[in-house]
């Protein structure tokens, strides 16, 4: 059996775990993989939390009682201070909604169960993510709920000996990592079951350690070669590896592999325990709770108050007062809470309950009170209000099995039909186009999926069910009665080029849905990716064309970079007043659209049916006192457009298929239904 004594190389792993996360959340190049510290913390965490409750064990049994108000100690004192130091600035700059959902994110994270609400709200027009001041909590969420089992189960187990506790948790990690694999994006990301497997590699080490075989001597070359090893591959993968790769193999496993690694072979006092051992490193992994604590909600509110993108050369800075605050937050509050002589059994027990039950009741009156909207003028609160609206009018759709699941029609006895196929950009257009085609006896029958380019078929891209989904709505196009008339619209810019949008103007997209299998194209790799994309799209429409349809290809309107109605309401609230005009330069526009009309073009010129729309008029016009033209989020009247960045408001969608009602040849089209 070997001693459990302090290990300062432990608190020097959990540096080189929170650094980079920090480096990460404030967009720092070269830290494109710094998430995975959250997962060595997981591997961190089960082998201390193991370690002290295989002691306990052998010295006379586990005390869940003791073990709970440890974890009270440890964890609610910092938090609640963090989040009490965050309220006054979230009522000062959070517009409603936004003040509404963090009321739910401290209701959430007092409950511990912060993961499941973020997993709940997450979705297509969710908040950015890296606005959300207690997003980061979500792996707190994880632990705790993961320490509701497992002590109980070890005390289960220990009655038959180590052997069955390894095979036991070596069962229960494989299990939890195989599903994780299976498992949905935000599924395997928030959820606790599917991430237990990272808790439960700290347990192992854990487990090996007090049992003290299969292990390499410390003092011998193999732990030191395989330490360093371990240490080198986190560290490059903190570097190279890609946000889109956060669930694949190609991400977590070598992580907590690493970090498991290192804590089986880094100690007594080898190399690589010398190396992170550092003191300065160690000073920092001591405090690195307080850290993680504090860097999210000075990099969200920063990004909040600031309106427009903030830059990491700013944004790093900032998430570095984390260090001095959570020495504070260390010194004077986390020391004194983790010893009896100050807070005594009873008043952790007193004081965790009133603290959660107060900041409860502050984010139940947050929400119940929509977020305070009071606080705003009604100018602010107009433009506010409109950035949550659903845009999708709602008007009567009728479910139909043709010609995939999801798809309905909006009038089943109409003589013709308008057939809209696309992503979230078409799905805009359907309550306009229903109001327009109805006095033409036409209905329009509604194939749409939010993130899915039509017409393209590799699963490989944008995953099997937008695959799916297009290859049975091509067919199902296909074998229809000629003509039909088809509208097809999207976000091709996008899909042609899914880096995030930048337009140089200081208006990029830093939070782009994660809508792809793998990570983005880079510049090298464009290329192949536009020619794949061309060919299987062009192809499809030449079916149709081939088919006997009228195919009318709608070009994305243009995106301007800012959630527009958020923004003009931050503007409104903090400036006063709406400042410069919310555009983009048409020429890069056109660069944007490029690929599409690269792709769809010689389509259009080969066949008389396909036409290619380009919606300029309907928002680019020439700058007041220039010769130069943009495109704008407000039309020449002063009505707004959009409600976000690249998707319209009512308005908007009214006037462009107003537009687009001009420019499709409305030919008598086959009947769809018997």
């Amino acid at each position: 059996m070997s001693s459990f004594a302090y290990r300062p190389e432990i608190d020097g792993l959990r540096a080189v775990a929170v650094l980079p996360v920090i480096a990460f959340h404030a967009g720092v190049p070269g830290f494109a993989g710094g998430f995975v510290g959250v997962d060595v913390f997981f591997v961190i965490s089960g082998y201390l939390i193991t370690t002290i409750l295989l002691r306990e064990q052998a010295a006379g049994g586990i005390s869940l009682v003791r073990f709970y108000e440890r974890r009270a100690r440890r964890i609610l004192p910092a938090l609640f201070v963090v989040i009490g130091a965050s309220l006054p600035f979230a009522m000062m700059w959070m517009l409603p909604d936004a003040l509404a959902a963090f009321g739910r994110s401290i209701g959430a994270t007092m409950l511990f169960a912060s993961n499941i609400l973020f997993w709940s709200e997450a979705g297509y027009f969710a908040a950015a993510a890296e606005e959300l001041p207690l997003l980061h909590t979500w792996s707190l969420a994880v632990e705790e709920q993961f320490y509701l089992i497992f002590p109980p189960l070890l005390m289960l187990l220990w009655r038959f000996g180590t052997k069955a506790l390894w095979v036991v948790f070596t069962g229960l990690a494989v299990v939890s990592a195989l599903t994780a694999l299976a498992a949905t994006r935000d599924t395997a990301f928030y959820w606790a079951p599917y991430r237990a497997w990272e808790l439960l590699a700290g347990v192992l080490a854990a487990i090996t350690l007090w049992n003290g075989r299969w292990l390499p001597k410390s003092d011998g070359f193999l732990a030191s070669f395989l330490a360093l090893a371990a240490l080198a591959l986190l560290v490059t993968g903190m570097v190279w590896v890609d946000l889109h790769e956060v669930n694949s193999v190609k991400a977590l496993p070598p992580a907590v592999l690493a970090a498991t690694i290192i804590i089986l072979c880094a100690r007594d006092g080898n190399l690589p325990a010398r190396l992170l051992s550092w003191r300065p490193t160690v000073a920092i992994g001591l405090i690195s709770y307080s850290v993680y604590l504090w860097h999210q909600p000075l990099l969200a509110f920063t990004r909040i108050r600031s309106i427009d993108p903030v830059h990491w050369t700013i944004l790093l800075p900032i998430a570095l007062l984390s260090l001095p605050l959570a020495w504070i937050s260390w010194r004077f509050v986390e020391q004194p809470a983790r010893r009896a002589a100050y807070v005594s059994v009873k008043a952790v027990w007193v004081g965790a309950a009133l603290g959660m039950t107060l900041l409860i009741c502050i984010g139940a009156v947050l929400h119940l009170s929509d977020g305070w909207p009071s606080r705003f003028e009604p100018r602010v609160l107009e433009q506010a209000r409109a950035a949550t609206l659903d845009h999708n009018v709602s008007v009567a759709c009728a479910r139909v099995s043709y010609p995939v699941e999801g798809a309905c029609v909006s009038d089943l006895d109409a003589s013709h039909a308008l057939i809209l196929w696309g992503d979230s950009h078409a799905e805009m257009l359907y309550g306009p186009l229903v109001g327009l085609m109805e006095p033409l006896d036409r209905a329009v029958l509604q194939v749409t999926r939010s993130g899915c380019p039509p017409l393209l078929r590799d699963p490989d891209q944008f995953g099997a069910e937008c695959a799916n989904a297009n290859t049975k709505t091509l067919e199902a196009l296909l074998n229809a009665p000629a003509p039909q008339t088809i509208l097809i619209a999207a976000r091709w810019a996008w899909y042609f080029d899914p880096r995030p949008f930048d337009d140089g103007e200081g208006g990029p997209q830093s939070d782009v849905p994660s809508l792809l299998q793998g990570p983005a194209p880079d510049v090298a790799q464009l290329p192949d990716w536009i020619a794949a994309i061309s060919r299987d799209m062009s192809v499809a429409v030449k079916l149709l064309a081939e088919a006997g349809h009228h195919v009318s290809i709608l070009n994305n309107v243009p995106e301007l970079g800012h959630e527009v109605r958020r923004t003009l309401a931050r503007r409104l609230a903090y400036n006063g007043d709406e400042g410069m005009p919310i555009s983009v330069a048409q020429a890069h526009y056109h660069s944007r659209i490029a690929p599409a009309l690269a792709a769809f073009e010689p389509v259009a010129q080969l066949y008389d049916t396909v036409n290619m729309l380009n919606p300029e008029p309907v928002f680019c016009r020439i700058a007041v006192g220039t010769d130069v033209s943009r495109c704008y989020a407000r039309g020449s009247d002063g009505a707004v457009l959009y409600f976000d960045e690249d998707h319209l408001d009512l308005e908007g969608a009214a006037r462009l298929s107003n537009w687009i009602t001009g420019q499709v040849p409305l030919v008598p089209t086959a009947p769809l239904y018997q």
